[in-house]
């Protein structure tokens, strides 16, 4: 999961290699239906309620079943994203996501300090 958020940051390019064409990436970003709550994309979410992160639009893409739920964040206009995977079928994504996507990751660090004491991960560029 992690590779292929990494892929869609990179225009379709991951380590050197060109796994999607550029084209290919921008089309499956591109919201193509709007709904009461959600606008879709090809694979990509945005739900119409959601703030915006720091003034940054982003999109979604969620997963899950007994036991776990996963979800993968990205704001393709900064080239970054995040990726939580919880051995949960509910928790606060949306508050997970956004800590992560502040510009100061202090908010992020409490966030992670609280959950069993666990330290942040590392990021895909540390």
């Amino acid at each position: 999961a992690a590779r292929f958020l990494r892929v869609h940051l990179g225009d379709g390019s991951l380590d050197g290699v060109r796994v999607l064409t550029a084209g290919s990436v921008a089309a499956m970003q591109t919201i193509q239906a709007r709904g009461r709550k959600l606008d879709v994309g090809l694979g990509w979410f945005r739900r119409r309620d959601d703030p915006v992160d720091g003034g940054e639009p982003h999109l979604e893409h969620l997963g899950g079943g007994g036991g776990f739920f996963n979800m993968m964040r990205i704001q393709p206009g900064r080239r970054r994203g995040v990726l939580v995977m919880g051995n949960a079928t509910s928790y606060d994504y949306r508050r997970v996501a956004s800590a992560a996507f502040a510009d100061d990751c202090g908010a992020a660090d409490q966030w992670f300090a609280r959950s069993r004491g666990r330290r942040r991960p590392a990021t895909l560029t540390e």
